[in-house]
């Protein structure tokens, strides 16, 4: 019995899986304070971990001219779970973890607004979510989240932003319990 089916039928579930589990992570890297710097870190780890898994399939590959694609397809896909893998790693083992109030300055909260297909005639527009633009260590911060964080202040006013500390150093606002 061949392995090239089952091998092919496994890759699919993985990379299906990957997406899906970005489709889900995603919102939660605009809830982090320094996403992009969460998200750069993690591609970083995921290049660095991905070259000696690349070289090491490589040097597995039967033929010499199946070594660079195995090289570069392992680094490629180490790369692209990375800044995945760097979210997941600093928000689930916060996840006991107790909520601090922080004192922040608001800057500004706007409300976006995002449709695939446009508005229909006559509807009325609701908010997709929120950017919210603080001051939090002398630091102009964002993050966007689906519902307001700021209700009712003003440029300058003080406010209390829920926030726990992840495993890697990022913070993040948790989503309200209902």
């Amino acid at each position: 019995m061949k392995k090239t089916p089952w091998l092919v039928a496994f890759s699919a579930l993985l990379f299906f899986g990957v997406v899906v589990l970005y489709a889900l992570e995603i919102g939660w890297i605009h809830r982090t304070l320094h996403g992009s710097q969460l998200v750069q870190y993690g591609a970083l780890a995921g290049l660095i971990a991905g070259a000696p898994l690349g070289a090491v399939a490589a040097w597995r590959a039967k033929y010499a001219a199946d070594r660079p694609p195995f090289f570069f397809a392992v680094l490629f896909g180490c790369l692209m779970v990375g800044p995945l893998a760097g979210s997941l790693s600093n928000r689930l083992p916060a996840a006991d973890q107790a909520i601090t109030d922080t004192i922040v300055e608001v800057h500004l909260e706007e409300a976006f607004y995002s449709t695939r297909f446009g508005l229909i005639k006559g509807a009325k527009a609701t908010p997709s979510g929120y950017r919210a633009f603080f001051y939090y260590k002398d630091q102009l911060t964002k993050v966007q989240v689906a519902e307001p964080l700021f209700p009712g202040k003003r440029r300058g006013d003080e406010a209390v932003l829920p926030l726990k500390t992840g495993f890697w150093g990022f913070e993040f606002v948790p989503k309200r319990e209902p």
